[in-house]
Protein backbone atom coordinates (compact mmCIF):
# COMPACT_ATOMS: atom_id res chain seq x y z
CA UNK A 1 0.00 0.00 0.00
CA UNK A 2 1.44 3.41 -0.88
CA UNK A 3 2.01 6.19 1.68
CA UNK A 4 -0.77 8.43 0.33
CA UNK A 5 -3.37 5.71 0.71
CA UNK A 6 -2.38 5.19 4.34
CA UNK A 7 -2.86 8.83 5.28
CA UNK A 8 0.83 9.67 5.52
CA UNK A 9 0.37 12.08 2.61
CA UNK A 10 -1.96 14.30 4.62
CA UNK A 11 0.92 16.62 5.58
CA UNK A 12 1.96 16.77 1.93
CA UNK A 13 -1.61 17.64 0.87
CA UNK A 14 -1.77 20.41 3.48
CA UNK A 15 1.59 21.79 2.38
CA UNK A 16 0.56 21.76 -1.29
CA UNK A 17 -2.72 23.48 -0.42
CA UNK A 18 -0.84 26.16 1.52
CA UNK A 19 1.53 26.74 -1.40
CA UNK A 20 -1.40 26.98 -3.80
CA UNK A 21 -3.12 29.54 -1.54
CA UNK A 22 0.07 31.64 -1.35
CA UNK A 23 0.35 31.64 -5.14
CA UNK A 24 -3.30 32.63 -5.56
CA UNK A 25 -2.95 35.36 -2.93
CA UNK A 26 0.25 36.79 -4.42
CA UNK A 27 -1.36 37.00 -7.85
CA UNK A 28 -4.73 38.25 -6.70
CA UNK A 29 -6.14 41.61 -7.59
CA UNK A 30 -5.15 44.19 -5.00
CA UNK A 31 -8.81 45.05 -4.43
CA UNK A 32 -8.77 42.12 -1.99
CA UNK A 33 -5.88 43.49 0.04
CA UNK A 34 -2.36 44.77 -0.27
CA UNK A 35 0.19 42.73 -2.16
CA UNK A 36 3.58 41.93 -0.72
CA UNK A 37 6.30 42.57 -3.30
CA UNK A 38 10.07 42.21 -3.51
CA UNK A 39 11.82 45.60 -3.38
CA UNK A 40 12.42 45.77 -7.16
CA UNK A 41 8.88 44.66 -8.00
CA UNK A 42 7.49 47.32 -5.64
CA UNK A 43 8.59 49.99 -8.13
CA UNK A 44 6.66 48.45 -11.03
CA UNK A 45 4.05 51.06 -11.98
CA UNK A 46 1.42 48.70 -13.40
CA UNK A 47 1.54 46.37 -10.41
CA UNK A 48 1.67 48.81 -7.52
CA UNK A 49 1.11 52.42 -8.51
CA UNK A 50 -1.43 52.78 -11.33
CA UNK A 51 -5.10 52.13 -10.66
CA UNK A 52 -7.88 50.82 -12.86
CA UNK A 53 -8.46 54.41 -13.99
CA UNK A 54 -4.84 54.57 -15.32
CA UNK A 55 -3.89 57.27 -12.82
CA UNK A 56 -0.87 57.11 -10.55
CA UNK A 57 -2.37 56.60 -7.09
CA UNK A 58 -0.38 56.53 -3.86
CA UNK A 59 0.01 57.96 -0.43
CA UNK A 60 2.08 61.14 -0.52
CA UNK A 61 4.10 62.04 2.53
CA UNK A 62 4.71 65.73 2.13
CA UNK A 63 7.61 67.01 4.12
CA UNK A 64 7.72 70.79 4.40
CA UNK A 65 10.54 72.78 6.00
CA UNK A 66 11.88 76.32 5.86
CA UNK A 67 13.58 75.65 2.51
CA UNK A 68 10.66 74.10 0.69
CA UNK A 69 8.88 70.78 0.34
CA UNK A 70 9.86 67.20 -0.53
CA UNK A 71 7.55 64.36 -1.61
CA UNK A 72 7.82 60.73 -0.56
CA UNK A 73 5.43 58.18 -2.07
CA UNK A 74 4.09 54.95 -0.55
CA UNK A 75 2.05 52.57 -2.68
CA UNK A 76 -1.58 52.28 -1.66
CA UNK A 77 -1.84 48.77 -3.15
CA UNK A 78 1.47 47.05 -2.38
CA UNK A 79 4.07 46.83 0.33
CA UNK A 80 7.68 45.70 0.42
CA UNK A 81 7.77 42.20 1.84
CA UNK A 82 11.12 40.99 3.06
CA UNK A 83 12.58 39.36 6.14
CA UNK A 84 9.10 38.05 6.97
CA UNK A 85 7.47 41.46 7.33
CA UNK A 86 6.52 44.83 5.88
CA UNK A 87 9.63 46.97 5.30
CA UNK A 88 7.98 49.61 3.09
CA UNK A 89 9.01 52.58 5.23
CA UNK A 90 12.64 51.73 4.47
CA UNK A 91 11.95 52.38 0.78
CA UNK A 92 10.43 55.88 0.96
CA UNK A 93 12.92 57.37 -1.50
CA UNK A 94 13.09 54.48 -3.95
CA UNK A 95 10.41 56.09 -6.13
CA UNK A 96 12.61 59.03 -7.07
CA UNK A 97 10.94 62.32 -7.91
CA UNK A 98 13.11 65.07 -9.41
CA UNK A 99 10.52 67.79 -9.95
CA UNK A 100 6.86 68.74 -9.94
CA UNK A 101 6.51 71.19 -12.87
CA UNK A 102 4.74 73.35 -10.23
CA UNK A 103 1.73 70.97 -10.30
CA UNK A 104 2.02 69.88 -6.67
CA UNK A 105 3.11 73.29 -5.44
CA UNK A 106 0.06 74.96 -7.00
CA UNK A 107 -2.45 72.28 -5.95
CA UNK A 108 -1.31 72.06 -2.33
CA UNK A 109 -0.61 75.79 -2.04
CA UNK A 110 2.94 75.13 -0.89
CA UNK A 111 5.62 77.69 -0.25
CA UNK A 112 9.30 77.36 -0.97
CA UNK A 113 11.05 75.29 -3.59
CA UNK A 114 10.50 71.70 -4.65
CA UNK A 115 13.19 69.48 -3.12
CA UNK A 116 14.01 66.31 -4.99
CA UNK A 117 14.19 63.01 -3.14
CA UNK A 118 16.80 61.68 -5.57
CA UNK A 119 19.79 62.45 -3.36
CA UNK A 120 21.08 59.64 -1.19
CA UNK A 121 21.55 61.34 2.17
CA UNK A 122 17.94 62.28 2.91
CA UNK A 123 16.68 61.78 6.43
CA UNK A 124 13.22 60.23 6.87
CA UNK A 125 10.34 62.71 6.81
CA UNK A 126 9.71 64.61 10.02
CA UNK A 127 7.09 63.07 12.31
CA UNK A 128 4.79 66.06 11.74
CA UNK A 129 4.85 65.66 7.93
CA UNK A 130 1.34 65.34 6.50
CA UNK A 131 0.08 62.35 4.54
CA UNK A 132 -2.25 62.65 1.54
CA UNK A 133 -3.89 60.35 -0.95
CA UNK A 134 -2.49 61.45 -4.30
CA UNK A 135 -3.96 60.77 -7.74
CA UNK A 136 -2.39 62.19 -10.85
CA UNK A 137 0.38 61.55 -13.33
CA UNK A 138 4.11 61.04 -13.10
CA UNK A 139 6.33 61.16 -16.18
CA UNK A 140 9.88 59.97 -16.70
CA UNK A 141 12.56 62.52 -15.96
CA UNK A 142 15.48 62.29 -18.40
CA UNK A 143 18.78 61.67 -16.65
CA UNK A 144 21.74 62.32 -18.90
CA UNK A 145 23.85 59.21 -19.35
CA UNK A 146 21.27 56.97 -17.64
CA UNK A 147 18.49 56.24 -20.15
CA UNK A 148 16.95 53.51 -17.96
CA UNK A 149 16.92 55.54 -14.74
CA UNK A 150 13.65 55.36 -12.84
CA UNK A 151 13.35 59.03 -11.97
CA UNK A 152 10.07 60.90 -12.38
CA UNK A 153 8.46 64.32 -12.37
CA UNK A 154 4.99 65.00 -11.04
CA UNK A 155 3.19 66.08 -14.21
CA UNK A 156 -0.36 66.42 -12.94
CA UNK A 157 -2.28 66.39 -9.67
CA UNK A 158 -5.91 65.31 -10.08
CA UNK A 159 -6.74 64.58 -6.46
CA UNK A 160 -5.00 65.42 -3.21
CA UNK A 161 -6.89 64.25 -0.11
CA UNK A 162 -5.58 65.06 3.35
CA UNK A 163 -5.68 61.85 5.39
CA UNK A 164 -5.57 63.92 8.61
CA UNK A 165 -2.67 61.68 9.61
CA UNK A 166 0.89 62.64 10.48
CA UNK A 167 3.83 60.61 9.22
CA UNK A 168 4.51 59.49 12.80
CA UNK A 169 1.11 57.82 12.91
CA UNK A 170 1.12 56.64 9.28
CA UNK A 171 4.43 54.76 9.56
CA UNK A 172 2.94 52.65 12.40
CA UNK A 173 0.07 51.43 10.20
CA UNK A 174 0.28 47.88 8.91
CA UNK A 175 0.03 47.24 5.17
CA UNK A 176 -3.57 46.14 5.68
CA UNK A 177 -4.41 49.31 7.64
CA UNK A 178 -2.85 51.46 4.89
CA UNK A 179 -4.87 49.56 2.30
CA UNK A 180 -8.08 50.04 4.33
CA UNK A 181 -7.35 53.78 4.59
CA UNK A 182 -6.84 53.91 0.81
CA UNK A 183 -10.13 52.09 0.18
CA UNK A 184 -12.02 54.36 2.57
CA UNK A 185 -10.65 57.57 1.06
CA UNK A 186 -11.10 56.25 -2.46
CA UNK A 187 -14.79 55.49 -1.79
CA UNK A 188 -15.52 58.83 -0.13
CA UNK A 189 -13.82 60.94 -2.79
Amino acid sequence: MNALAMGEGTDLKIALSAIAMMLVTSCSDSRDGPRGMAPDAYLDFESCWVGADDRFTAFLILEQNRDGFRPHFVSSRCYVAEFGGDTTMGYLNDLMVAGDKSALKARARLTGDFQSNTVTDIEPPADRSRVYLFKGALVRHAVEGYPDARVYDIAKVDTLIDTKTSFARFRRLTSHQRFALFQTLNRVH
